[in-house]
């Protein structure tokens, strides 16, 4: 996401978050669950953890997975401590560090992550 670099006429960023923001969907989202800077930061790494377990498990089964699927699975990152402690020390590291270094250590995620 970029602010700057685009000339007003041509940066799309705030017409999407206009449209974002009219999604009752979004509004409710925002309103249960984006509190504060750390769910705020938060929810941005599991929206990240959402598309790494979007794209291993398209790579693993051939099939795009199911709403139930992903809550269940994204459950089970929290659930399980050899799952919950790297992600824990990911959102560590999001606080803390650059949101490019973090990206990078997602994108090596579906690597080191054991079939359940």
């Amino acid at each position: 996401m970029s602010l700057t670099p685009h000339p007003e006429s041509t940066n799309p960023f705030f017409q999407d978050l206009a449209v974002l923001m009219r999604t009752e969907n979004f509004r409710q989202f925002y309103k249960e669950h984006m509190h504060n800077a750390l769910e705020l930061k938060s929810t941005i790494v599991y929206i990240e953890l959402y598309r790494t377990i979007e794209t291993v498990f398209q790579q693993f089964t051939g099939n795009a997975i199911t709403d139930a699927e992903m809550e269940l699975l994204l459950k089970e990152c929290m659930r399980r401590k050899e799952y919950r402690q790297p992600f824990t020390s990911l959102i560590q590291a999001y606080l803390t560090k650059d949101l490019k270094e973090m990206l990078l250590q997602l994108e090596e995620l579906p690597g080191r992550i054991k079939k359940i």
